[in-house]
């Protein structure tokens, strides 16, 4: 089923070619499996089974966002030298006590499949904000765009552009706000006194991209810093094993992640795992993804942490 074949979107109704670079995958279509099962149990239940073809880059089954009943085809993107033909022989194979069809045909070229979820409006608005004081320390700038902005809705992340070796700051900085009306609001804070100046706030969506140039040259330079995000919505039933497996699927286009986890005590709901995340814009990536349903688990971001720099090569990659 190669990357150009759309003869299954009317079964699901979405567009599967939205790709980025990630080496050389295969896009395999299984069908058979358990539709009345979770999806979370099919999905692990996948990667188990397809093991053995390569690397399982992701699973992905599309999910009906009311009924959360899946659809009976999945697709699984796997790489490894070898991979097409060792799952062209899964085809047939038991999985559960269910025959499973594979579908798989060889595409040579760039991907890394965005999930289903991407296609929707992130709940988090990112705003850009200009006009305060540059030659102060980006921590008293971000404290001061924190309060400023702070009746606007939940305070997710303050980003304030700065070479990390000259702590130049840029003269844009990006706040990041959750809530109904948070992007109004932040706007209509633009025009108003903050420290003696006046701060021009404006809407900058994860799509706009026009400030990229004036912000090249920061990014290059703080491209290996590590930032660190709470993460919470997922099931705390679950293992912490299984929940490290499931924030690796939700958050896998993000670049290099390292997740702990913390005990989950018994009878409490709620529990928040810290994401250490690295990579040029993969915090923004991470906050795109907020907020989206993943196996019925509604995973959101709480918080990002000022960046810290890796100074060793131990930071592990398991995206």
């Amino acid at each position: 089923y190669p990357f150009h074949e759309t003869y299954l979107d009317l079964d699901h109704g979405l567009p599967l070619d939205v790709l980025n670079s990630h080496g050389c995958v295969r896009r395999i279509a299984v069908e058979g499996y358990d539709t009345s099962l979770p999806a979370y149990n099919v999905i692990l239940a996948l990667t188990k089974h397809f093991a053995s073809c390569g690397e399982v880059i992701r699973v992905h089954i599309p999910t009906d966002a009311e009924s959360c009943l899946l659809n009976r085809f999945a697709y699984i993107f796997v790489r490894g030298e070898g991979a097409v033909e060792k799952a062209l022989e899964l085809s047939g194979t038991d999985m559960g006590g269910r025959k499973l069809v594979v579908t798989l045909n060889r595409y040579h070229g760039p991907s890394d499949f965005y999930p289903l979820e991407a296609a929707q409006i992130p709940c988090i608005r990112r705003i850009c904000v200009e006009g305060y004081d540059t030659k102060l320390p980006a921590d008293d700038v971000n404290f001061a765009l924190r309060e400023h902005f702070s009746s606007c809705g939940e305070m997710i992340h303050v980003y304030v552009p700065s070479d990390f070796e000259s702590d130049f700051l840029n003269r844009f900085a990006f706040i990041y706000v959750r809530g109904e009306g948070a992007e109004e609001k932040a706007l209509g804070l633009s025009g108003t006194d903050m420290g003696g100046r006046i701060v021009v706030a404006k809407a900058y969506p994860f799509h706009e991209t026009y400030l990229d140039p004036e912000l090249a040259p920061i990014k290059a330079s703080t491209r290996y810093l590590q930032h660190t995000m709470g993460v919470t919505g997922y099931d705390t039933s679950l293992s912490r094993h299984d929940v490290e497996r499931m924030l690796r699927i939700h958050f896998f286009p993000c670049a290099r992640l390292v997740f702990e986890i913390p005990p989950v005590h018994c009878g409490c709901p709620y529990s928040t795992a810290m994401v250490f995340i690295k990579g040029t814009d993969a915090v923004d990536k991470a906050l795109q993804l907020s907020g989206r349903n993943v196996c019925g688990m509604n995973i959101h971001v709480i918080d990002v942490d000022p960046p810290t720099r890796l100074r060793s090569p131990r930071f592990r990659s398991i995206g």
